[in-house]
């Protein structure tokens, strides 16, 4: 496995996964850039899509983990170009807090989506994500279990 996959995955495993924001900073740049258009769901965060700062990234992910505690992030089918990462992914949690604008529901979710990073001095610098946030919030309302749980 390449150092840029390997940076990710610690990424996804000590921050996103268990919630290790003491190390939010050795993995993301200052001026990191986002570029997934799902991103205006997050606009009380105050993320919009090419003006994302560091703290903006860290809090978007610090909301996540307040309203998915128990939230999962698993990359796979991992791809590297030049320096960067290609990858599939699967998120999962149970909503048991405030998501854009949807009270808690104590509701298992998962979804799926597929992403890339540019990593550049070991930092995240560039972001792009493809997932359906309509599929998210259609489980967060729903009183089903998602087919695809893990």
């Amino acid at each position: 496995m390449h150092e840029h996959e390997e940076r990710l995955m610690k990424y996804v495993d000590e921050v996103i996964n268990r919630g290790d924001f003491s190390r939010f900073e050795d993995f993301v740049g200052p001026d990191i850039m986002d570029h997934d258009p799902n991103t205006a769901l997050f606009e009380d965060s105050g993320i919009i899509p090419g003006e994302d700062t560091r703290e903006k990234a860290k809090r978007h992910i610090m909301d996540l983990r307040r309203a998915f505690p128990d939230l999962c992030y698993t990359l796979y089918d991992l791809r590297l170009e030049g320096d960067i990462v290609h990858y599939r992914w699967r998120a999962s949690g149970t909503h048991r807090g405030d998501y854009v604008g949807l009270a808690a529901s104590n509701r298992f979710v998962s979804i799926e989506g597929k992403g890339s990073v540019r990593i550049d001095c070991g930092q995240i610098v560039e972001t792009w994500d493809e997932w359906d946030a309509a599929e998210l919030v259609r489980q967060l309302k729903s009183r089903e279990t998602p087919d695809h749980v893990i």
